[in-house]
This record gives structure tokens, sequence and C-alpha cells, in this order.
């Protein structure tokens, strides 16, 4: 066993931490699954609202609900998407900490310092945070509710 304050030996894990390790890893890949599925659902059910609100038989209160709505499943899918992001980040650093104390193979790097070490390419789309271009695609949802309200409001016959 290591002395304290000095890093331990690899392989050299005790086994509660090892089984520690793997509820994370499994933890990490549940948070990853459960972000991605998050936008998905809320743009499944913002389909269904935008394609009622803006049906031309629809009545301005049925268009007005239905886009309050639409409004409210984007905000919430983007506060929904970003708790799962956390949780998913904070598991992956807790991850890299330990396979770097006992010298692992770094599995849980982000994919940025993987592919520096791999000397990959990264094309510009591919650069982009994917979390981040989903955010801001639920905003437009937002946004595009936001602005049929207040055509509903302000300026019904342009729905028509």
């Amino acid at each position: 066993m290591a002395n304290v304050g000095e890093a331990p030996k690899r392989n050299e894990i005790p086994p509660a931490l090892l089984a520690s390790y793997q509820v994370m890893a499994s933890r990490r890949i549940g948070y990853d699954t459960l972000m991605w599925q998050t936008p998905m659902l809320g743009l499944t059910a913002q389909a269904f609202l935008f394609s009622s609100a803006l049906n031309p038989s629809s009545s301005r209160t049925a268009r007005f609900i239905a886009l309050s709505l639409a409004l409210i499943t984007s905000i919430i899918s983007m506060q929904l998407m970003s708790k799962h992001r956390h949780h998913e980040s904070a598991d992956c650093l807790m991850l890299e900490r330990l396979e770097r104390i006992y010298k692992l193979e770094p599995l849980h790097v982000r994919p940025e310092v993987r592919d520096t070490v791999l000397q990959l390419r990264r094309p510009w789309y591919i650069r982009l945070s994917s979390f981040r271009v989903w955010m801001a695609g639920l905003a437009l949802f937002a946004v595009a509710a936001a602005a049929i309200m207040i055509i509903t409001i302000a300026a019904p016959g342009l729905l028509k």
C-alpha cells in the first residue's frame, strides 16, 4: 500500500474504491444518455404544440395555450439538459481524478484532450459544443413560441 502523501502504484486500487469507480462510470453514462434524450422529448412535444398553435382552425385561446406550453417546454428542457450535463461533468471529473491518482488508463478525459493526445484534427463543426448548439436551438424554439404568442395577441390575422 502507498504511504500517506505519495500516489499509489498502478492497479493498487482498494476493492471498495474500484466498485465506486464502476458505479460512477455507469452513472456518468446514464446522465449522458439522459442529457441527449431530454431535447428529443422536448422537440417531440413542441412539434405537436406548434402544429396545434399554427393550425388555422385553432382558436386564439387554444393557440395561446399551445404556445405557452411550447415556451415552457423549451425552458424546462434547457434546465433539465443543463442539470444532466452538470452531473455528467462532475462524475467525469471525479473519474479523471481517480484515473490520475491510481495511474489508470485515462478513459474519461474530455474529447478535446483525447484528440490532442491522438493528434486528431477536428473540423470546426466538430469543435462546436453540441450542448451549446442544442441549447441555442431550444432557445430559438422558445423565441419562436414567444413571437407567435405576440402575433396571436397583436395581429392574429397574420396566422390565418
